[in-house]
């Protein structure tokens, strides 16, 4: 499969991401790019996000994620901490509270030491160091 097609989804009420695999019979994309679940209740609309496969790893071999937290390896300095983030036909690393939006390509050519999955922009421990 290509790792550039897959994806995440963060359910925004449950506080969690929903358990893998992903059956196309229970959730549904709108044209205007909602993701829904349908269930006896009717459609959810708003309670879900997707979250893209960047096509990309980490040093690990972990794949990375739009929403994922990255930082460089030879870094453990929790401001430089970056969000993953999708917008305007690409991935983005988004560092902006120091001045820092670059493409996800560039951050991987400048980055020196490697690039490791530190979470998610979910986890509390990761929103708390940015």
């Amino acid at each position: 499969m290509n790792d550039g097609l897959m994806f995440r989804v963060w359910d925004t009420q449950e506080k969690r991401y929903v358990a893998a695999p992903c059956h196309s019979d229970f959730f549904l994309i709108t044209p205007d790019g909602k993701l829904c679940k349908y269930d006896i209740s009717g459609i959810c609309e708003d309670r879900y996000t997707i979250e893209r496969c960047t096509g990309l790893k980490d040093d690990t071999g972990k794949l990375i994620f739009e929403g994922d937290a990255v930082r460089r390896k030879s870094c453990s300095d929790p401001r430089y901490n970056h969000a993953v983030i999708w917008g305007s036909g690409c991935f983005w690393v988004d560092g902006r509270s120091r001045g820092l939006l670059l493409k996800f390509i560039q951050y991987g050519k400048m980055r020196a030491g490697g690039c490791i999955i530190i979470g998610t922009i979910h986890d509390e421990e990761v929103k708390n160091e940015q």
